[in-house]
């Protein structure tokens, strides 16, 4: 979540019918590092209140600005936990109730 480590972990895509804002908005989240949970959080956490929120924000600012969210860019809506320290081989996964897991090993 919010970039702030450079990178971001992608899982599958899921139907937009799997994903309406209120699930999205109420969605519990969990962040473990070597199997270990280090935080806990919500899609509410996001800014505006949920990541739907924050997406519509975000495309109605761009658009004030004549510009606009391209068709395949990726947007990060923002952080549902707050950040926690990791170092190289550790495993980091992050839950999403209803949604499913992602998880990467940090290399060098």
């Amino acid at each position: 979540d919010i970039l702030s480590a450079g990178g971001v972990v992608m899982g599958p895509r899921l139907p937009a019918v799997d994903t309406d804002p209120l699930s999205l908005t109420e969605c519990a989240t969990a962040l473990a590092v070597n199997g270990a949970e280090v935080c806990q959080g919500a899609g509410s956490k996001c800014p505006d209140g949920g990541p739907v929120q924050a997406l519509t924000y975000l495309a109605n600012h761009l658009n004030g600005r004549g510009l606009l969210i391209e068709k395949g860019q990726l947007v990060v809506t923002g952080a549902t936990c707050i950040t926690r320290d990791f170092k190289i081989g550790d495993t980091v996964s992050a839950t999403f109730s209803g949604l499913g897991l992602v998880q990467t090993t940090i290399g060098p």
